[in-house]
């Protein structure tokens, strides 16, 4: 937010050999502000489980095949810093392959796995978050051998502002 670290924490990985990696969880502390009703709400910590895991990430073998596959599920968003607040917020949406490609970070100049996504968070829908609408989301996401994920970026569909970026800023030890 405004160049501010906005939220960090742990997301939670599974790994299967067939399906690849999803994620299933996150345990997070969120700083920003909003406000809610003329009155400032900060998150604080918060919990988020899947209502079922979000492969995000599937086996090397579709790399270049332009696969789509798709994901629904509801994601429990808990407030563990005191609030008591507790909502489902439902999400889904779907990840296409768009190959190999070149893309510069910070950590510098890599050959990555480039995969799309196009998704939908029913956060207005959902009742009693300070939400006016539900969100509207694209995503990119570069993968790299041997290093992981290098580069991510969420945009708002019907405003275009980015909502989430985030890079590799540096390596060692390789």
């Amino acid at each position: 937010v405004d160049g501010a670290t906005a939220w960090e924490g742990t997301t939670y990985i599974t790994c299967d050999e067939d399906d690849g990696l999803s994620v299933a969880e996150w345990n997070m502390n969120i700083t920003y502000e909003v406000e809610l009703e003329g009155a400032p709400l900060s998150p604080g910590a918060v919990f988020m489980q899947l209502s079922s895991p979000r492969n995000y990430l599937p086996g090397a073998d579709i790399i270049d095949s332009g696969t789509s596959w798709s994901f629904s599920y509801s994601l429990m968003y808990s407030d563990t810093s005191g609030t008591g607040m507790s909502v489902s917020i439902p999400v889904s949406g779907s990840y296409t392959d768009e190959g190999m490609t070149t893309v510069t970070v910070d950590a510098g100049t890599y050959e990555a796995w480039h995969i799309s996504s196009t998704y939908d968070m029913g956060l207005a829908t959902s009742g009693t978050l300070p939400f006016s609408r539900d969100y509207p989301g694209t995503a990119d996401y570069y993968w790299v051998e041997d290093l992981g994920l290098v580069k991510e970026e969420h945009f708002d569909r019907e405003t275009g502002s980015l909502i989430l970026g985030k890079e590799l800023a540096a390596v060692s030890g390789l």
